[in-house]
């Protein structure tokens, strides 16, 4: 009846410990990171000291001195039978603006996407992290990131929408089958080469942008979220367009359009936010008038006849 094969036990010279974010042990049946300790366990990664500290701890259920566990980084619990029962890897879980976040409830979503055949998505950043997505397009040909973007704000919150998209004709792998995640093109190398704006309106969208992205320069096709855009701050730069350009400019339209060039053309193309409002409401307002007069004559029909 299991839902998924144990692991098993420790083999000889080995220790296997399940600990809490303190740890400390857990009874079976409470999931904890799995800690390997005993003659098994490496010295550390080669000419990689903060890696090695990270990972490799003091063992303080060992009274040999100098002996060392190591952070597996697998989340598990053991069952009544004492078998090790793998759960998640606990690096798939990240924190990004206060939010802890499953990676691939995110990859499902992308993957879900009529456009991509596979995905995977990873945190990058030393602070403040940002979530970048690979993916490898159902038709290289017809892939549009900004579409995908869009698509992926209708069904994820904001801060669960990845930042930057990068196609790929196929994942690396290692020499053992799987993807190999330190050979993937990294988020920061993506950016376009840089653009100067051309345009009176071009530069003012690009101060907006520097103050609301708090970059230090906006090219003109530079990606609003390949910058580290998002709702929240699609949202200031709508408000600053109103108050500085006097322009109305629809929420939607900033996600149809993420770059300064391609939003400064549609700007100057007499696409007006609030002209289309006005015409819709407008449109509305006469169909409205036009159904009340349609509904009166009705009604005097009805009385001739009655």
């Amino acid at each position: 009846d299991a839902t998924s094969i144990p692991i098993g036990t420790a083999i000889d010279n080995v220790r296997l410990y399940v600990l809490d974010a303190s740890l400390r042990p857990v009874p079976a049946g409470v999931p904890g990171e799995l800690f390997i300790s005993g003659m098994g366990v490496a010295r550390g990664y080669l000419n990689q000291p903060a890696l090695t500290a990270d990972r490799f701890l003091p063992d303080p259920f060992n009274d040999l001195p100098g002996s060392r566990m190591y952070r597996s980084g697998d989340l598990v619990m053991v069952n009544n039978d004492g078998q090790l029962i793998f759960l998640d890897r606990l690096d798939h879980q990240v924190k990004i603006r206060g939010f802890r976040i499953e990676l691939g409830e995110i990859e499902n979503q992308i993957k879900s996407n009529s456009q991509v055949k596979d995905a995977l998505v990873m945190a990058f950043g030393s602070k403040d992290k940002k979530l970048a997505a690979w993916v490898v397009p159902a038709n290289a040909e017809s892939f549009d990131k900004n579409t995908l973007i869009f698509d992926l704000h209708k069904t994820l919150p904001d801060y669960m929408v990845p930042g930057v998209v990068m196609a790929l004709d196929a994942f690396p792998l290692t020499a053992n089958g799987k993807i190999d995640r330190n050979a993937l093109p990294k988020p920061e190398a993506q950016r376009r080469p840089f653009v100067k704006a051309e345009t009176e309106q071009e530069q003012q969208l690009a101060d907006i942008w520097q103050e609301v992205l708090q970059v230090e320069a906006v090219g003109i096709h530079d990606n609003f979220f390949d910058l580290g855009g998002h709702s929240l701050s699609i949202v200031q730069v709508q408000n600053k367009i109103r108050e500085q350009l006097e322009k109305e400019v629809n929420i939607v339209d900033l996600f149809r359009y993420p770059t300064i060039n391609a939003l400064a053309k549609f700007m100057a193309g007499g696409s007006n936010g609030k002209e289309t409002i006005e015409k819709s409401q407008d449109r509305a307002s006469k169909a409205k008038d036009a159904a009340a007069r349609a509904a009166q004559m009705r009604a005097r029909v009805q009385r001739r006849k009655s």
